[in-house]
């Protein structure tokens, strides 16, 4: 089974709650069979940690692809986890470049809110 990892950083003061909201419907416009499956905020010290799962079947793998996207707040910084996993199909779980596909979608909505 693949996993493609993508590292976005960004400053801003966006709560994780807002970052969430923006996220999940940025999704649902670049993927709208994508399913939230995770949502979890926490607050660590100074810290707010956003934690977002997505799930997608993909037909020409007839299996699904997950992606999940972690955000660490600290002050006026923001960095992203986003990876993408699973999509594997058949004896060699090959995954035919879905979850890469799926990571760098989620890699994109972060971008446009000014993610780099």
């Amino acid at each position: 089974m693949d996993s493609k990892t993508i590292y976005l950083k960004r400053q801003s003061s966006d709560t994780m709650l807002d970052l969430s909201q923006k996220i999940m419907d940025d999704m649902h416009k670049e993927s709208p069979n994508a399913e939230v499956v995770v949502y979890n905020i926490e607050h660590v010290g100074e810290a707010e940690v956003l934690l977002l799962g997505f799930e997608k079947y993909y037909y020409r793998i007839k299996s699904c692809a997950s992606v999940v996207i972690q955000c660490i707040h600290v002050g006026d910084k923001q960095v992203a986890t986003v990876s993408g996993l699973g999509g594997g199909t058949g004896r060699l779980l090959m995954s035919w470049g879905v979850n890469e596909d799926f990571a760098n979608i989620a890699a994109e909505v972060l971008k446009a809110h000014g993610f780099h």
